[in-house]
């Protein structure tokens, strides 16, 4: 998953991600949390949930999770469609 170099440094590969998820999982790693966005669509809380996956960092991430699933939970419309729904992080 990752490697280490001379440098001392860890070196993880990221190749062909969406880069604005690849940006809020580092922001939420990193605990950038005033840049962490309050809203994503939910294509993009998938493409951020296959990266948390990937990345096995779903007990780090695991503070936005609830936040994240709650509009998704607990809104009272049966069917949903990727582009209307907006979940905060």
């Amino acid at each position: 998953m990752y490697e280490t170099r001379n440098d001392g440094l860890y070196h993880v590969p990221a190749e062909d991600w969406d880069g604005e998820a690849l940006l809020c999982v580092l922001q939420v790693l990193h605990l950038h949390n005033s840049q962490v966005p309050r809203t994503v669509s939910l294509e993009m809380l998938a493409k951020i949930a296959v990266l948390v996956d990937f990345y096995k960092c779903a007990d780090t991430a695991g503070p936005y999770n609830l936040s994240i699933l709650s509009p998704v939970v607990y809104h009272k419309q049966t069917n949903y469609h990727y582009k209307t729904i907006e979940a905060p992080v």
